[in-house]
């Protein structure tokens, strides 16, 4: 007689928290499969059963951004040491102290991301009560733009010319650290993805009193069209730098962002599109939409 079909639990979640979409709840009943945040699940057609190693790569990713952080903030300490009142608020390209700072909020952003795609979901970590500093909008843009041209290699983008059409008294007030690591994924898409000696523009476009939608326009090369840009671990070209987590990340921190505040009307969204110029060069269109914001205080 043959033996009935187990399957070993460790642990079992009966509300699983690790992602907030919970695809393991629209397989079809008796799939077993890993998902995306390597979480072993059974589809019992009853109840998802769910079971995860010792270590998963989530729980590297977040030590990893525990243990790194206080060691770029000493970084941060020392270059203080020599060049008093440097600050992360505000990059000075032509002092050295300063780009070491620079250098130091890129990886410190760098490995905020990594954790962020294993780690990060609506119940966790972020402010919804405006109590969050505020940010300048318009600041955050230039200090971002002027932190990523720090990163130079023969594939990075040079000699843009940048131009920021946003308000100086615009300001973030909500959840505005993850509004700033949307800007950065897009800056750093900007310098990553450009063709030298192009033009850059990133502009505010008011929708309301309260709303604008933000918009990166650069010239690259073309994609095809249909590529999934925005799935974790895509790479648009053979030699893309990185490894495809960034977008997917602005895809997940918007995602947060209307979670938290509860954003049913007017919520924020990420959209793409290009605009073919020529065979060899298209215009790329990165749009934060519904991004909340007020007067400066």
């Amino acid at each position: 007689m043959t033996a009935p079909f187990t399957i070993p639990i460790r642990v079992q979640y009966k509300e699983c928290v690790i992602c907030p979409s919970k695809p393991c709840r629209r397989t079809r009943v008796g799939t077993l499969e890993v998902c995306a945040y390597g979480i072993a699940f059974y589809n019992t057609g009853s109840e998802i059963l769910t079971n995860r190693e010792r270590v998963t790569t989530r729980d590297i990713a977040a030590n990893l951004r525990h243990e790194l952080h206080r060691v770029l903030m000493y970084i941060v300490s020392q270059a203080d040491e020599i060049e008093p009142n440097l600050s992360t608020r505000r990059i000075n390209l032509a002092s050295p102290s300063s780009r070491i700072v620079g250098a130091t909020v890129i990886l410190d952003k760098f490995i905020e991301m990594v954790s962020g795609v294993y780690d990060f979901h609506p119940d966790r970590g972020c402010s919804t009560s405006g109590t969050a500093a505020q940010i300048s909008l318009y600041d955050t843009v230039r200090r971002l733009v002027d932190t990523y041209s720090l990163i130079k290699n023969v594939r990075r983008a040079s000699r843009l010319d940048i131009a920021i059409d946003i308000p100086r008294d615009l300001a973030v007030v909500t959840m505005a650290s993850p509004v700033e690591n949307l800007i950065a994924v897009f800056t750093d898409n900007i310098w990553k993805y450009s063709l030298p000696d192009t033009r850059v523009v990133i502009r505010s476009k008011p929708k309301s009193a309260t709303l604008v939608d933000l918009e990166f326009t650069n010239i690259g090369k073309p994609l095809p069209l249909g590529s999934p840009i925005f799935e974790k671990g895509y790479q648009a070209y053979p030699n893309s730098e990185g490894f495809g987590f960034g977008l997917y990340w602005a895809k997940v921190l918007a995602d947060h962002y209307n979670d938290a505040q509860r954003r049913i009307d007017s919520p924020m969204s990420i959209q793409y599109g290009q605009e073919l110029i020529d065979a060899e060069r298209t215009k790329h269109i990165f749009t934060i939409e519904n991004l909340a914001v007020q007067d400066k205080q």
